[in-house]
């Protein structure tokens, strides 16, 4: 055990008021105040396992109270600092690898509050004697458990996800590496040997440990759709029900009239193009996938085109930011309205060892940078940050901003916008940024600019997004043009907290 670690937990037991007891102690018959051990968990092979040592810290006498009866643990109790072996039996039955299996042992002083736990997980045979439910009865167990459940037509896959149903329930499967998932397409009828897990918006789903096609069925029928369209302020259901809404589609999101709360399109089947459609007036169909106000998310299968709406030539909406976002959680600083959220640098979350950053420069974007002169120099990755799914600008005496991708099929006398939902940050004195930003667009030699402040709350107000809307009066935008979105001159290069939030760019007709 590290020497560090233990001069470490010492000094946490001295500091909550105990002191180490030694064995010579004559009161060393008292039961601890305080237990802490070195280990939160422990994992071991089915067969043959070798025996784990931990350390169990404590200020006075512990012993184990918890613990199953294929699990060893000698000795059962101490005083201080003691070395502690954890056995497992084999975990066969039947001269077969059993069922995984995992259980607490409990190290406990004189009360609960002294407690300390070791999770022992064992492996074994997963799909070993697993019950066969229907899709409906599989999604009533509790989290952790494996099920089989056959007879499941695949209604759709969305990225490597599917969307399966018995002709009772819709459920979700997620890939798991190895699965078979990634084997079968629309139309398979499928057995799925899953785990049945419920997700943040509380909708249960399958993990798929093993995935096996029996048959295969040519037209694929979808079920009559629930339409929520006068309902998205309120809708909520339980499970995957296929429900429709009308509204304008712009990039991923479906804005309705009236409504506070947007359908957000998180992914779509093979015979739906979210940019294609963007500034039309759709009707969308396809699977309710759980509520987090003000959105909707929603799996579109379907898509009723009901003519053009506006026209658009670039829009983003960086919910393209997901697989970055979930390694090591960006936060929601605007959504959750708290300035503590989570903001990681551009280069820090990695997918397949690509960064964010070097995501952003694949597309065609480019992320500048400046600083206060009374500043180290940072590169631009490190004074720009991801949130969930957006973008977050600068700190104290760091600017940045972002320029767009080359944007073709302008036509040269196209009336031009250019909108985005921004907002500034909140200081701890409960006052916001006084940011000010430009729109800078260049084509060769010519130059145009346009300032203005960003919208903000008052004091101590909650965070929102405003929607701005520049227009681009006298602008021309070819291949060649290069559109910048940064701190107005003024502030570029200030030693004061001017900072932002970036999402739904969208270069559009007036």
């Amino acid at each position: 055990m590290n020497k560090k670690f233990n001069i470490f937990v010492i000094a946490l037991l001295a500091f909550c008021g105990f002191a180490i007891v030694s064995c010579d102690d004559d009161d060393n018959n008292k039961m601890a105040k305080a237990t802490m051990t070195s280990a939160t968990y422990l994992d071991f092979v089915a067969e043959n396992a070798q025996t784990a040592i931990i350390t169990v810290y404590s200020d006075a006498q512990w012993l184990v109270d918890e613990c199953p009866e294929w699990v060893t643990v000698e000795p059962s109790t101490g005083t201080g600092v003691t070395e502690v072996k954890i056995s497992v039996a084999d975990n066969y039955r039947d001269g077969a690898p059993d069922n995984p299996r995992k259980a607490k042992v409990a190290f406990k002083g004189g009360s609960l509050a002294s407690m300390s736990t070791v999770e022992v997980r064992q492996a074994g045979d997963k799909f070993r004697d697993l019950p066969v439910y229907d899709a409906a009865k599989a999604e009533t167990l509790d989290d952790e458990t494996m099920s089989k459940i056959e007879n499941l037509v695949v209604m759709g896959k969305i990225g490597d996800d599917v969307i399966a149903t018995d002709g009772k329930a819709n459920i979700f499967i997620t890939y798991v590496e190895d699965g078979g998932l990634d084997l079968i397409s629309a139309g398979d009828v499928i057995t799925l040997e899953g785990t049945k897990m419920t997700d943040a918006r509380k909708l249960p789903y399958f993990t798929a440990d093993r995935v096996t096609m029996t048959d295969h069925v040519s037209d694929l029928t979808y079920p009559d759709a629930v339409d929520i369209t006068g309902q998205v302020d309120s809708y909520t259901a339980a499970t995957y029900t296929y429900v429709m809404a009308t509204g304008i589609l712009d990039g991923g999101t479906l804005k309705i009239d009236g409504a506070n709360n947007t359908v957000s399109v998180v992914g779509a089947g093979p015979d739906v193009d979210t940019n294609a459609l963007s500034g039309h007036k759709v009707t969308l169909k396809g699977y309710y996938a759980g509520t987090a106000t003000p959105i909707i998310r929603f799996f579109a299968m379907e898509a009723e085109d009901l003519g053009v709406f506006e026209v658009v030539y670039f829009m983003e909406d960086f919910e393209w930011f997901e697989p970055w976002s979930s390694q090591t959680p960006a936060g929601d600083t605007i959504g959750s309205n708290d300035s503590d959220a989570t903001a990681q640098q551009l280069g820090t979350n990695k997918v397949d060892d690509v960064s964010t950053y070097d995501a952003l420069l694949e597309r065609g974007y480019e992320i500048i940078a400046t600083h206060h002169p009374d500043k180290s120099e940072r590169k631009p990755q490190a004074q720009t940050y991801i949130q969930r799914n957006y973008l977050k600008f600068g700190l104290t005496g760091y600017q940045s901003g972002i320029v767009l991708p080359k944007i073709e099929g302008v036509p040269a006398d196209a009336k031009l916008m250019l909108t985005f939902d921004t907002s500034t940050q909140r200081q701890g004195s409960g006052v916001f940024d006084d940011t000010e930003l430009v729109v800078i667009v260049e084509t060769g030699s010519v130059r145009n600019e346009y300032e203005f402040a960003v919208p903000h709350p008052e004091k101590d107000g909650a965070y929102k997004w405003y929607k701005v809307e520049v227009d681009l009066a006298g602008a021309t935008v070819t291949a060649d043009t290069k559109i910048t979105i940064r701190n107005a001159d003024s502030q570029w290069g200030s030693s004061k907290a001017l900072r932002w939030y970036l999402d739904n760019i969208k270069l559009k007709e007036k």
